[in-house]
């Protein structure tokens, strides 16, 4: 058993050690929930940019896959114009030619056939003519349609990289940690009313209840 002078001690000690456990105990707790919020939230993080990555890819993707796809229809529309002025020539000389034939074999001679000759030439002429501007036509219109999808594009990833950068500022708030001095300051605070119990107890033992003497610490300290 502990003699009685040293129950004080004893006592002021185990108080001490108890509040000191539960407040650095406390503190530890608190600490590890941070770092586990700030492994959450960083886990979040990166799968937002990874989202945000993808989605810039499928926007980038379905631009190219549009352009292309436009491409393509403008190439083969193309290719059918091209088709259409072959034929129109052919059939454009083989008529010039029926023409010569069937003139000189009736005998006729002369500014009628060549009028109608002239005639058969500027319609294929024509034809050919707004046939090219139609091209031409195709090409502008694809080249205006394609800077717009540029700019459509360039908006829509803008927008896209904005929502992203305010879900990441939403996830990555600041993680509250609890405060080295704030456990310091307590711990402190939990020593003095120890030390004060030890002495408020010392003093019983010494002089009894009721004496009238003075009981706090700092009595205790400086001997009174």
């Amino acid at each position: 058993m502990c003699a009685p002078a040293v129950l004080p001690l004893v006592f002021s000690v185990g108080q001490f050690a108890i509040g000191a456990t539960s407040s650095v105990l406390g503190y530890m707790g608190q600490n590890q929930q941070a770092n586990q919020q700030a492994q959450y939230q960083s886990n979040l993080s990166l799968l937002e940019e990874e989202r945000s990555r993808r989605e810039q890819e499928q926007l980038q993707r379905q631009y190219s896959q549009e352009i292309f796809a436009r491409q393509v229809q403008l190439n083969q529309e193309k290719e059918a114009s091209a088709r259409e002025m072959m034929g129109l020539a052919r059939e454009s000389r083989a008529v010039r030619s029926k023409i010569k034939v069937a003139s000189g074999e009736a005998g006729v001679r002369g500014a009628s056939i060549d009028g109608l000759l002239d005639e058969v030439t500027r319609q294929e002429l024509g034809f050919l003519e707004a046939k090219t501007r139609q091209l031409q036509l195709q090409d502008q219109y694809f080249t205006l349609n394609a800077l717009n999808m540029q700019e459509s594009l360039r908006s829509n990833r803008s927008n896209a990289l904005f929502a992203s950068q305010m879900r990441q500022a939403s996830i990555n708030r600041p993680v509250e940690r609890p405060s080295l001095w704030a456990l310091g300051t307590n711990l402190f605070g939990q020593g003095l009313s120890s030390a004060n119990s030890y002495y408020t107890n010392k003093y019983y033992q010494r002089y009894g209840a009721g004496s009238g003497q003075t009981t706090d610490l700092v009595s205790g300290l400086f001997g009174v």
